[in-house]
Formats: C-alpha cells, structure tokens, sequence
C-alpha cells in the first residue's frame, strides 16, 4: 500500500464526523467504527476509494487523533451552534471513542478549553503587551480579514461548544465506566459560580450548561443541587446584572427565566434531543 498523505487522513476523520446524526443505533455504530479501526491503524477506505492506515507515518496515529479532537470542536460550534440537538449522537460517538482512546479525551478536552475557556471556569486576563487582537483571539473570538466576530455570532458559538461539553457528561456509558462523568458538571457549576461574572458570556454558558446538564445533576445531588441553584438564583444574578450594559441583557433574562421555570416546577428538563438509551453504542 502506497503512503497517503494528510489529506486523505483528513477525509477519514472528516467523512463519518460530518455525518453523524440520530438517524438510528446503527448509523451511530457505523461511524464509530469506522473511526475506531482508524485510531487502531486498521486500514480503513476513504471516500474516493483511498486505503489508508494511520500506521503507514510514524506521525500517522497522533496526526488523526489531534484533527479528530480539534474536529469535534469544531462540530460544536459550527453544527451545535446551529442545531443544539446535534451534540447527542456526537457526544455518544465521543465518547465510545474516548472509552476505547485515553488520549482522544485528553486532546478533545485541550481544544474545548483553548476555544472556550470558559469551560475550564476561566477567564482569561489581558496581558502587558498583548495586542487587542491576541487578547480577544485569547477569549474565543475569531478574526477574519483583521475583523473580529460579532458579539452575537460568538456567543452562538460558545453555546454550540458549551453544548456538546455538556453532553459529554450526560450521555450514558453501559460499561460502568464514563471517562466524563456528571461529575465534572457538579465541579465546574461551583467553580464557576466561585467567579466574578463577565457580560453576556457567563449568563450564555450558564443557560446552556444548565439546559443540558441540569436534569442529570438534580438526579445525582438533588437537594445539594438545589442549594447551589439557589445561591445562583438569589446571589449570582444580581451580579450578573450588575455587570451587564443597559441594552444588553438578553443572556440574563433568557438564563433568569430558565431557572424560575425549574424552580417553580422544581425540576429541570431533559434537554431535547436527548437519545434514548437504545441509542447507546457503549
């Protein structure tokens, strides 16, 4: 077999990304494997007919594991962004990868945090020198021709990314073992609320978070959950508030309305697009 560049790697990481959707368990287990024999160096077909193997290059493996870590990501902001249902099948096809490629997990969780680091809970701080652009590129925003994005169109992406994060944590694992458990949802809502909050951005990642994990930790902690949901309720929103610009407070009031919701009803949904557990392929 000859030696296959970099591109056609590409393409198989690309091809069964790009077309993972809740169409069926079947669909789901289809490009699982597929993505599972590639980061066994299996030889795998492209689209196109290609053979590939990431073996054939000493760097091969690591090549296809670092773009399918950054191109899940990508996923979040660029499909998830844009149809919050779509992080479920991707986040159950991350994680049966993530279960079977330790490193996978690790390379996956440095992209979200380079993106979003938010996530970590972090803010990011601006540093002696550093250029409006490389601060802002520091934050999440993204430039193009020497613009940076809109206010709107970034925060569209950071709910996409936050999205698929959370349901990392939320999908099921069958094995026993969840390498990203709901745990780490219960650590970062704390941490974050530890946090003086930022406009906009604090209120948007809260609301999505929270959209998509809240019902599983109310399962987990119940009234531990609510003790933390009411200290964000009665303390943190103020200060939420008190951050926000007049004209600007449409994260807060969307987040302040999701949670009078579940604490009147004293229940916080299961996110739509939830699958069902006949879904699971772990």
């Amino acid at each position: 077999m000859q030696f296959i560049g970099p591109t056609y790697k590409k393409k198989a990481v690309n091809t069964p990304v790009n077309s993972i959707s809740d169409v069926s368990r079947e669909h789901l287990l289809d490009k699982f494997h597929k993505l599972h024999r590639l980061l066994k160096c299996e030889t795998v077909e492209t689209q196109g007919g290609k053979s590939i193997s990431a073996s054939r290059h000493p760097q091969g493996l690591m090549f296809c594991i670092e773009h399918l870590a950054a191109k899940f990501v990508r996923q979040g902001w660029e499909q998830v962004g844009s149809k919050p249902e779509a992080a479920f099948p991707l986040a159950a096809v991350i994680i049966a990868l993530w279960h079977h490629h330790p490193q996978l997990g690790d390379l996956l969780l440095a992209n979200f945090y380079e993106h979003c680091p938010y996530l970590l809970p972090y803010y990011v701080p601006k540093l002696q020198g550093q250029t409006d652009q490389e601060y802002y590129e520091a934050l999440g925003y993204l430039y193009t021709n020497g613009q940076v994005e809109k206010q709107d169109k970034f925060l569209k992406r950071m709910a996409g990314i936050t999205r698929l994060y959370a349901g990392l944590m939320v999908t099921p694992s069958q094995s026993g073992f969840h390498p990203f458990g709901i745990n780490n949802a219960w650590t970062w809502l704390a941490e974050i609320l530890q946090l003086d909050p930022r406009p906009d951005i604090t209120a948007t990642v809260l609301h999505e978070f929270l959209s998509v994990a809240g019902n599983a930790l109310q399962m987990t902690y119940q009234r531990q959950f609510f003790k933390l949901i009411h200290v964000l309720c009665t303390e943190y929103l103020k200060r939420l508030v008190e951050v926000t610009p007049k004209g600007q407070g449409g994260p807060v009031t969307r987040l302040e309305h999701f949670l009078q919701q579940a604490l009147r009803s004293q229940h916080f949904p299961p996110p739509e697009g939830m699958l069902p557990a006949s879904f699971l392929i772990i």
